[in-house]
C-alpha cells in the first residue's frame, strides 16, 4: 500500500484551517521564549546575560541538528496512524510542558550554576519537542492539499494564523502579564512570567489537540507500504545528500536562505529605528510594530491570488521588488529630511503614518513571498517521490527548517558586525547622532540589497504550473500502466 495521492486533492477550507492551529502552537511558545525568555532570566532571576546567551545559542545547535534526523525518522515510520499523526501528538504535548517549565523555575535550581544548566536541559529538551511536533507537522501540509494552487493558500493562511496569534500573544504579554505592580517594574517579577507560561502552554496544547484530531481523516496506515525504508544512520545520511545535492529544492533553500539574512536584518534594526531615529512615542512604536504584524498576515493570506495570477515564481519576484519598494521609500521620506522626524498634523503623527504605510508593505510582501516560497517545497517534494519513488515529504519540510534558522541565525551575526561597524551600542547611555542616522540605510538599503540578492538566485527555477501538469500526467500514465 502506498500513501502517494492518487489524484489532484483539494482540502476543504474548515481543514485548512484547523492545520494551521498547529503554527498557531507553536507561534505562542516559540515566539514567547524568543522575545522574552532572555529578559526574564537575566532580569527576574539575576542569570549573567553571557551564560543565557551560551544557553541559548547551545539550544540553536541541537535544534539544528535534531530537524533533518526527525525529518527522515517520520518519513520511514511504519504504524496503522500514519507517518505524521503520532510524533504531532507526542511532541507537540511535549513542547507545552517544556515551554511551561522554562517558565516555571523550581525554587532548588534558582542560583546562578544550576539556573545555567536548568536552563540548558529545559531548552534542550524543549527543542528536541518542537522537533518532533514541527517537522511531521510541516510534511503534513504538503499531504493534505496536492492542488498547485491551493498549496499556496495553505501556506498563506498557516503563516496568517502565525501572525495573528503572534500579535495577540505580544499584546497580552505587555498590557496583561507584565504590567507593573505600583512602583515595580513588571518585567522584573517572575510570578508575571510563571502565569504567562501557564496561560499560553494551555492555549498551546488546545491547538496541538485540534492539529492533532481535526486532520486525523488524512492518516494514512503505513505498515504494509513497500517505499518506506530504515531509520539507521547510513539511511539518514544519504536522505539528507540526496536533498541537499536536489537542484530543485536547492534553489528554494537558497532562495530562502538569503531572505531570512535580509529579514533578520531589518526587523533587529526596525525597534533601534523606532526608538533612536524616529523617536517615537511607546505607543507610537508598539502601533507601528503591531502594524508590522497585521501587515505580515495580509501577505501571508493575499499570497494565494498572487499565484493564480502570476505563478509562484513570478509572484515571488513581483513580492521582492514590492517590498523592497517600501524600503526605499522609508530612505526616500525619512533619510533625506523630506519629511521631518515628529511633523504632526493637527493630532495626526503623519511621520509615524508615513512611517507605518511604508514599513507594513515591505512586511506585508516579504510575507507573502515567505508563504510562497514553503509551497513551493510541497511541489519539490512531489517531483522527487515521482523521479525517485520514495516519499520525502518529512525530509523537506526538515531540511526548509533548518535552512530558515541558519539564515536567522546569520542574519543576527551580520546585524551585530553592521551595528559595529556604524558604531552604535544598544548598551550606551547616548549613541552618536551619526550612528543612528547610519540606522536607516544598513537596515532599509542593506536589507534590500540582500533580498534582490535572493531573488536572482530563483532565476533558473524550472517548477511552473505547467510543469506540475506534465508530471502529475506521467504519474497517472504510470500508474495505468502498472494495473
Amino acid at each position: 500500500m502506498t500513501d502517494a495521492p492518487t489524484a489532484v486533492r483539494k482540502a476543504p477550507l474548515r481543514d485548512i484551517v484547523a492545520y494551521a492551529t498547529g503554527d498557531g502552537a507553536a507561534s505562542i511558545v516559540m515566539n514567547t521564549i524568543f522575545g522574552f525568555s532572555m529578559m526574564y532570566y537575566t532580569k527576574a532571576l539575576g542569570l549573567d546575560t553571557r551564560l543565557a546567551g551560551i544557553a541559548m545559542a547551545v539550544a540553536v545547535v541541537w535544534d539544528a541538528v535534531v530537524d533533518p534526523v526527525m525529518g527522515h525518522i517520520s518519513d520511514n515510520t511504519r504504524s496503522r496512524f500514519g507517518r505524521r499523526h503520532p510524533y504531532m501528538l507526542i511532541g507537540g504535548v511535549m513542547t507545552v510542558v517544556c515551554s511551561y517549565a522554562i517558565w516555571a523555575v523550581p525554587s532548588f535550581f534558582q542560583t546562578p550554576h544550576l539556573l545555567f544548566w536548568y536552563l540548558v536541559g529545559i531548552n534542550l529538551l524543549l527543542r528536541a519537542g518542537a522537533a518532533v511536533f514541527l517537522v511531521p507537522h510541516g510534511a503534513l501540509g504538503f499531504e493534505i492539499c496536492t492542488d498547485y494552487n491551493q498549496r499556496s493558500t495553505l501556506q498563506g493562511i498557516r503563516n496568517g494564523f502565525n501572525m495573528a496569534v503572534n500579535l495577540g500573544a505580544s499584546l497580552l504579554v505587555w498590557n496583561v502579564f507584565l504590567r507593573n505592580r505600583g512602583d515595580i517594574d513588571g518585567t522584573t517579577i517572575p510570578a508575571n512570567y510563571q502565569r504567562m507560561g501557564l496561560a499560553f502552554a494551555l492555549v498551546a496544547l488546545v491547538f496541538v489537540l485540534i492539529v492533532v484530531f481535526a486532520t486525523r481523516k488524512y492518516i494514512v496506515d503505513t505498515r504494509g507500504n513497500p517505499e518506506i525504508g530504515g531509520n539507521s544512520l547510513d539511511a539518514i545520511a544519504r536522505n539528507l545528500r540526496d536533498i541537499l545535492f536536489d537542484p530543485y529544492p536547492r534553489t528554494v533553500f537558497i532562495f530562502m536562505a538569503i531572505l531570512f539574512v535580509s529579514v533578520v536584518l531589518v526587523t533587529s534594526l526596525q525597534m533601534f529605528i523606532y526608538v533612536d531615529y524616529m523617536r517615537f512615542a511607546k505607543w507610537e512604536a508598539s502601533v507601528v510594530h503591531c502594524s508590522t504584524m497585521v501587515c505580515a498576515a495580509l501577505g501571508a493570506l493575499s499570497s494565494a491570488a498572487m499565484v493564480r495570477r502570476l505563478d509562484k515564481k513570478s509572484a515571488i519576484v513581483v513580492a521582492i521588488v514590492a517590498s523592497s519598494v517600501g524600503n526605499i521609500m522609508l530612505l526616500v521620506v525619512f533619510y533625506t529630511g523630506w519629511v521631518p522626524v515628529g511633523l504632526s498634523w493637527g493630532s495626526v503623527p503623519v511621520a509615524m503614518v508615513l512611517f507605518m504605510v511604508f514599513h507594513g508593505l515591505y512586511h506585508l510582501f516579504t510575507n507573502a513571498a515567505t508563504a510562497i516560497a514553503n509551497s513551493m517545497m510541497a511541489d519539490v517534494s512531489e517531483i522527487s517521490h515521482y523521479r525517485t519513488g520514495v516519499l520525502k515529504d518529512g525530509g523537506y519540510s526538515a531540511m526548509m527548517l533548518f535552512v530558515f534558522k541558519m539564515g536567522i541565525a546569520v542574519g543576527l551575526l551580520l546585524c551585530g558586525y553592521c551595528m559595529k561597524w556604524i558604531g552604535y551600542d544598544p548598551q550606551a547611555p547616548q549613541n552618536a547622532p551619526e550612528a543612528i542616522r547610519n540606522l536607516m540605510p544598513m537596515a532599509f538599503l542593506g536589507g534590500t540589497i540582500i533580498a534582490l540578492i535572493a531573488v536572482v538566485s530563483m532565476i533558473r527555477y524550472p517548477v511552473n504550473r505547467a510543469y506540475m501538469a506534465e508530471i502529475r500526467s506521467a504519474m497517472t500514465e504510470g500508474r495505468k500502466s502498472a494495473e
